[in-house]
């Protein structure tokens, strides 16, 4: 008589199905700059951004923080929300009367002109006189490194120029956190500004 074979699950394999719609927080978008960041300081990032295989190791680290799979398309996309975010940055930067915080990478504006701008402007309160959570994660990822020569630009030096994402997979709804797709598994990555990403939000553009 033929013996029965119980399935067993393969050990460790403990990754969880795609949710349909994955909800970034915090946590997910600090690990995701700074698998990013951490390629961009290695200096193996092109002139047009990262390639697919860098979003790749990032969707990988991702996967191995939440436990189930995350795509390199909803990794694509979320990257260029953060892109959004930062070029707004960069415009704030040079507003006429701003200052910049090199210590709590923060834009600042006296009350007066920060009245008056945030009236006309209301979206921009959320990144004026504030600490920009995951600034130099950004600034690695999107900043033109090769023209200012360093990470921490001063309020008086130019900024760096954005760059664009290969890959960047489907268009994004910048009102939506959600994103579908499928993906992948590995390590984490060693870049590390410092305990960044904790209270983070995930940007509103």
């Amino acid at each position: 008589m033929a013996e029965s074979v119980e399935e067993v699950s393969d050990v460790g394999a403990t990754t969880k199905k795609t949710p349909k719609v994955m909800t970034w927080t915090p946590p997910m978008s600090a690990c995701m700059l700074r698998s990013l960041a951490d390629i961009a300081a290695k200096g193996v990032k092109t002139d047009k951004g990262f390639k697919e295989i860098h979003i790749t190791k990032a969707a990988k680290a991702l996967t191995q923080l939440v436990g189930y799979e995350v795509t390199t398309t909803q990794v694509s996309n979320h990257l260029r929300k953060w892109k959004v975010r930062y070029q707004r940055i960069e415009r704030l930067r040079v507003l006429s009367g701003a200052l910049w915080d090199n210590d709590q990478k923060m834009i600042v504006l006296e009350e007066q002109h920060y009245l008056g701008h945030t009236q006309d402007t209301p979206k921009d309160a959320e990144l004026l006189n504030t600490p920009l959570v995951n600034f130099e994660y950004m600034e690695a990822c999107f900043a033109d490194k090769l023209a200012t020569g360093k990470f921490a630009m001063g309020s008086n030096e130019p900024l760096g120029k954005p760059i664009e994402v290969e890959h960047p997979g489907n268009p994004i709804d910048v009102d939506s956190q959600g994103t579908n797709g499928e993906g992948f598994v590995e390590g984490l990555p060693t870049f590390d500004f410092g305990a960044q990403g904790i209270d983070a939000t995930t940007p509103s553009l």
